[in-house]
Order: C-alpha cells, then sequence, then structure tokens
C-alpha cells in the first residue's frame, strides 16, 4: 500500500504493521489461544494480532532491531524469573518511545482529535518522539518514560473477573488524562509489561525503580507505583473491560470448542489459569463495591 510514513513522513511502499511487536503477539498464541480478541470487538478473531499500514520498510527496520533486543532482553527474561534484576542499555528507552509513539500517533488520528484540550501537547510530544526515533535527537520535553513490570495477581478486592487477564495477558495503550487537574500521559502495555510516559504533570516522585534512564541502567524488583494517575486509571480500564460486551453465543461456542479440541495445550496454560484465577476472585468479591 503506498501512503506516507508516520515516521519518516516520505512517500513509500506502507507495511501493514504489527502495534503490539511480533514477539507478543507469538507469546499469547504460545501461552493461551491462538487467536487474539480484542476487549472492545470480542466477536472477532484475529490470527496476528493488530495491524495497520503505519511505516516504511525503513521505519520498520528501525524499530525492529530495538524489538529483537527487548524481546533477547527483558521480555523472555523477565517472563521466565520475575526476580530477576536485568541490566538494559540506551535500546529499552528507544524501545519503550517507540511504542508510546505508536499509539500516540493512533490517538492523534481519531476523528475527534482536535478539539482534545491537551492537542497541542500531543503534537508537540509526537513530534519529540519522531525527531528522536529517526534522528537521535534527544525528547527533552517528554522524557519521563517509566517501565513497570507485573506479575501474577495472587489477591484483590476488586468485584471483577478481568484482574489477572488485564494486567498480565491483555494489550492496551491509550492517552491517559484528567483536564480538571491538567495532566496527561501516554499508555501502553503487553503481557506483564506496562509503559507510562509523562506529558503534563506528573507523580514520579512516587515512582521507585520504574524511570527508564536513557543511556543504561537495571531494572526489576523492588518497584514502587504510587502514582495517584496510574493507580486510578488501571482499575478504571478494568472496570472498562467487565462492562463491555462478550463475545456473542455463537462466538462462545467457538472459544469452547477451540479449547476441546486442544485440550493438551490449554491444560494448565497461563491463559486457562487466569481465566479460572479471575473466576475464582469474582465469586469471592461480589458483594464489593469498586
Amino acid at each position: 500500500m503506498i501512503g506516507i510514513c508516520r515516521l519518516t513522513r516520505e512517500k513509500a511502499d506502507l507495511r501493514n504493521s504489527h502495534i503490539y511487536p511480533k514477539f507478543v503477539v507469538e507469546w499469547m498464541k504460545s501461552t493461551g489461544s491462538k487467536y487474539q480478541r480484542g476487549y472492545a470487538t470480542p466477536n472477532k478473531r484475529d490470527q496476528d494480532g493488530y495491524k495497520k499500514y503505519l511505516l516504511s520498510e525503513e521505519a520498520e527496520q528501525l524499530f525492529g532491531k530495538r524489538e529483537k533486543w527487548f524481546a533477547e532482553n527483558i521480555f523472555r527474561k523477565y517472563l521466565d524469573n520475575t526476580f530477576l534484576q536485568m541490566t538494559y542499555d540506551e535500546n529499552l528507552f528507544y524501545f519503550a518511545i517507540s511504542m508510546l509513539w505508536r499509539i500516540l500517533v493512533l490517538e492523534l488520528e481519531l476523528p475527534d482529535a482536535k478539539s482534545f484540550k491537551f492537542y497541542n501537547t500531543q503534537l508537540d510530544a509526537e513530534k519529540q518522539w519522531r525527531n528522536f526515533l529517526l534522528h537521535g535527537v534527544y525528547p527533552y520535553d517528554y522524557d519521563k518514560v517509566h517501565l513497570i513490570l507485573i506479575d501474577n495477581v495472587i489477591d484483590h478486592t476488586m468485584p471483577s473477573q478481568s484482574v489477572d487477564y488485564y494486567l498480565t495477558r491483555l494489550m492496551d495503550g491509550t492517552t491517559v488524562f484528567n483536564e480538571k487537574f491538567n495532566y496527561c500521559s501516554m499508555y501502553a502495555k503487553f503481557s506483564k509489561f506496562i509503559f507510562w510516559s509523562f506529558l503534563l504533570g506528573d507523580d514520579e516522585d512516587k515512582m521507585l525503580n520504574t524511570k527508564i534512564n536513557p543511556i543504561k541502567g537495571t531494572i526489576g524488583i523492588p518497584q514502587r507505583c504510587d502514582s495517584i494517575q496510574i493507580l486510578s486509571f488501571i482499575p478504571h480500564r478494568i472496570r472498562l473491560i467487565d462492562d463491555m460486551l462478550f463475545a456473542s453465543d455463537k462466538q462462545q461456542d467457538i472459544i469452547v470448542d477451540e479449547i476441546l479440541k486442544n485440550n493438551d495445550h490449554y491444560q494448565d496454560s497461563e491463559l486457562l489459569n487466569s481465566m479460572e484465577f479471575d473466576c475464582e476472585m469474582k465469586e469471592r468479591n461480589k458483594n464489593n463495591r469498586w
């Protein structure tokens, strides 16, 4: 497809780009269903994750190099051992911004984007991030980038059937904002990794061992995340999933049929364990309030 690459701003043959890295989609398949279902579109089965004609081959190569680094040095290592202290270099900062930038680009292309109070802030962040990703120009105004590591949920009090599933498996990304308190952040998550960047207004003093150094550092537990912005947003997002329509009866029959036909694959899988835990917690917390 011929179009304008969102990164280079040049006319090119656009690739059908993964918004969330392909290695994440492959992990989702290996630890759960071979089909992906977005929580906004539960009746649509997608075998290869969310994709969009967004980037040229040149941009794909730039991003692919850092995706490979993240998969090998952070993603797989952490999922194999959540107690591991991981060292990183400048590739982590690049990867995190590339992930958040993709979500930001999609947000800026929404029909009502220009009416958003923080639209100009988003435009400025997109420009600085794009110049960094393409030319290496450091984004001084938008470098508050954090990586929050999630482990399997062992307890909670929310009357929800989606907590562990959301935190440990779902792919999600959006703008987080509060007009009254004048803050705006970008958010992206997949598997057990949450990327967060404060664009306007922050409470970074409530964070510990989550901020990504642009050059090098170590990351792992213990971390602390007492940011009011984040702690209020995550439950809201989980509740949103609970309030959305589930798959139709026909699609639920397809899901059950898939599990029955692939019993060996699903038996003791991370997906099935997560679903069973969430069902148990919903029943236990059914009389609680949000």
